[in-house]
């Protein structure tokens, strides 16, 4: 059993199952975690919104890294029921705000945020010491405060614990980065050093890159200078290789072979991955790998790669192609119930973290659920809570009367700090 967290709250997980309740449709959302792999923009603000659920709650034992599973907020806690996406910083739902059980609840905004970081800065000294106390806070507590008012009180003094300890980290590291010379005088002369131009590539297109994610020009510009960086080809990994997801994959084929057909596997936005590559080199079973991906350059790449390399299959009748192809249009390319499996490693993330990608990302999916065949499936990988994924999941893969599937997640496993999840969508016949 499942319960929420928030100060006074009961909801329990068997409330949604309950018949009769009026409450029986609550959904419980944990924590967002900190994003410290997708570039400085996405683990800053993931690392904000992480901060800011725990403020929300106003417990003692409930801090930045001390969060345990079972911590769980319910839908009441939202306007809309469910949690904004993580880049919408300025909506409502991007943190609880509602019925969070303490009084005096104030709605947070952007600017009431940056004034409070001004005041902060003031009341600090410009510099500190390597291993200098930071400067101690006050907290002074009105003795005609009411009962009520002294969980805010203890909150502020833990708050400002965790952020004593933060600036005092965060100045750590500065003078670590300026100590190897890669401090802000290193970033702002980053244009006039003779730097070489992966770095000065990075410095410049690090936040267009994730701004513009569902973009052909993006991704053609990121393999075009990937491959600069390097003598040699490499092949460019989203989230983790296939040695990783084999033992999922594999025998997943086993389970769809065909008597007359090679079993079609579509490998939706590659790039210049190996995922592909691998399934044709080690499936026993007789399988037509597509590799399709919207950039003409990872395209060329990877044809490229195979050539020179020469990878054969382990069944002789194996197929291995690449092809450009927008994901959103696959209708114009493959007939319906046509495509076995479907593998997504990284392609809906990168659409629905992008800033005009959320309803390509739906689009993609309707188009998958389509060119499968019945017994297809579609497994996609990704790192997005199961919370809030499978929802979208259950959402956008639902149309009355045109198509319906069931959706279900496995945890693939941890790696760099960073939980990862399989979730395998299946066509289901409309009634």
């Amino acid at each position: 059993m499942v319960g929420c967290c928030v100060l006074g709250c009961k909801s329990k997980s068997h409330d949604r199952r309950s018949q009769g309740k009026k409450d029986h449709k609550i959904r419980f959302y944990s924590f967002p975690t900190w994003k410290l792999y997708e570039g400085d923009q996405v683990a800053d603000i993931s690392k904000r919104r992480r901060m800011a659920w725990v403020a929300a709650m106003r417990k003692r034992d409930l801090t930045f890294d001390n969060i345990p599973l079972s911590a769980k907020v319910c839908s009441l806690h939202f306007h809309s029921g469910t949690p904004a996406y993580e880049m919408q910083e300025t909506d409502p739902d991007w943190a609880p705000s509602v019925r969070l059980g303490h009084c005096k609840v104030k709605v947070s905004t952007c600017g009431r945020l940056d004034g409070r970081v001004r005041r902060k800065k003031r009341k600090l000294p410009d510099t500190v010491e390597e291993n200098q106390e930071p400067p101690e806070i006050e907290v002074i507590i009105d003795d005609t405060a009411t009962e009520d008012q002294t969980p805010e009180c203890d909150f502020c003094k833990v708050r400002q614990e965790e952020i004593n300890r933060l600036q005092e980290e965060n100045m750590r590291l500065r003078s670590e980065l300026e100590k190897k010379g890669l401090g802000e005088k290193f970033l702002k002369d980053a244009n006039s050093r003779n730097l070489t131009p992966h770095r000065t590539s990075m410095f410049c297109h690090a936040s267009d890159l994730i701004q513009n994610m569902d973009k052909k020009a993006t991704w053609d510009r990121f393999y075009a200078e990937n491959r600069n960086r390097t003598t040699t080809f490499k092949n460019f990994e989203w989230f983790f290789g296939f040695e990783a997801i084999r033992d999922l994959i594999m025998p997943f084929l086993q389970t769809k072979s065909h008597r007359d057909s090679l079993l079609h596997v579509l490998d939706m936005g590659c790039g210049t991955s190996a995922l592909g590559p691998c399934i044709y080199r080690h499936s026993y079973l007789p399988v037509r790998v597509t590799c399709a991906d919207i950039s003409p350059i990872a395209v060329r790449q990877m044809l490229q790669h195979v050539q020179a390399n020469a990878i054969q299959p382990h069944n002789v009748s194996s197929q291995l192609e690449f092809v450009e192809l927008d994901c959103t249009e696959l209708q114009t390319h493959y007939l319906c119930s046509s495509v076995d499996l479907i593998i997504d490693k990284g392609t809906t993330d990168a659409l629905l973290r992008s800033k005009e990608g959320k309803g390509k990302a739906g689009l993609m999916l309707k188009q998958c659920l389509k060119v499968l065949r019945s017994s297809g499936s579609l497994l996609q990988f990704s790192d997005e809570d199961p919370d809030a994924r499978l929802l979208w999941l259950e959402t956008e893969a639902q149309e009355p009367g045109v198509m319906s599937s069931d959706v279900r997640v496995q945890e693939v496993g941890e790696l760099r700090g960073m939980t990862y999840y399989c979730y395998h969508v299946t066509p289901r016949p409309v009634v």
